[in-house]
């Protein structure tokens, strides 16, 4: 579907209500839109590159042992 024929099905079903009312608000402050397509991608250069990971994980990583606390439900 393109966007041209999203946008005009939008129209079909919203009835005069505003579209913008279909973006999502996150709690960061990004917006979320209803629908992303091709078109969008394409203006971006593609789609974003695969997320690596480092051979291995960061040496400032600690392993801790957490030792089981007795509670008063548990005596």
């Amino acid at each position: 579907m393109s966007t041209a024929q999203w946008q005009a099905q939008l129209a079909r079903e919203l009835k005069g209500a505003d579209p913008a009312s279909l973006r999502w608000t996150l709690p960061d402050g990004l917006v979320a839109e209803p629908f992303y397509h091709h078109e969008a991608l394409a203006a971006l250069g593609g789609p974003p590159a695969p997320c690596r990971r480092a051979p291995r994980p960061a040496a400032t990583w600690w392993r801790w042992p957490c030792p089981l606390v007795p509670t008063a439900a548990s005596r």
